[in-house]
């Protein structure tokens, strides 16, 4: 996890007046937590927040009659219940993709007769734009690679551009297709950079682009 969620009661219970380097060493203990996604030792607290600071925070516990352990106990609660979010979300979009490659995409009807709201359908989507365990799907490396060029996310058009990468997907690998947007986002023509480097735009240029000579990965 690259972020840290925690529930009001938490903080005010825990760290009611308590002074603000004690606060910032509890922030950073949370941070630890959700980094790692388990309760690390004892030991390891110290080292990763600084024996005094550690110590310090313990101190603060004990005056105000908190165990530790109940504590890490109550942050690694938080963490989990984010991770089993995050694991029915993909577990809904995988099902969607499946849905779309078989032909058959949800209605509206059947995604609130299955609990799934519109929203939570584009929320999903959204947040595999940003996604950086996806990057070697060629359909995501190309909104990173965008992200990465223009210093702003994709905003795209989730049916459209799935069908286009489908169909590159009959004649090309993803590594020929990474390969391509790669040489698509390095491209300096006065079409593409009028036009625009959209998904639509990309797959009217592969032809071309697979003639043209290697350009400059933008994504290591």
């Amino acid at each position: 996890m690259d972020w840290i969620k925690v529930k009001v009661k938490h903080a005010e219970y825990e760290m009611a007046g308590v002074a603000d380097n004690v606060f910032r060493v509890w922030i950073m203990m949370m941070i630890y937590i959700a980094a790692v996604e388990h309760i690390p030792t004892q030991k390891q607290f110290e080292i990763r927040l600084g024996h005094k600071n550690f110590a310090e925070l313990l101190k603060h516990f004990h005056k105000n009659g908190l165990k530790f352990d109940v504590v890490t106990a109550k942050i690694m609660e938080d963490v989990n219940s984010t991770l089993h979010k995050r694991k029915l979300g993909k577990l809904r979009q995988r099902k969607h993709l499946q849905n779309e490659t078989a032909g058959n995409v949800p209605t509206g009807d059947a995604l609130h007769n299955a609990g799934i709201t519109e929203a939570d359908k584009i929320r999903e989507d959204k947040s595999r734009v940003d996604d950086a365990d996806s990057v070697t799907d060629p359909r995501f490396y190309f909104y990173h690679t965008y992200k990465k060029k223009f210093k702003k996310s994709y905003v795209p058009a989730i049916g459209k551009d799935y069908q286009v990468f489908i169909d590159l997907k009959t004649a090309l690998t993803d590594e020929q297709v990474i390969s391509l947007i790669d040489k698509f986002f390095a491209s300096n023509d006065e079409f593409i950079k009028s036009t625009g480097y959209t998904v639509q735009v990309f797959a009217s240029q592969v032809n071309k682009l697979q003639s043209d000579k290697p350009k400059m990965r933008i994504i290591a």
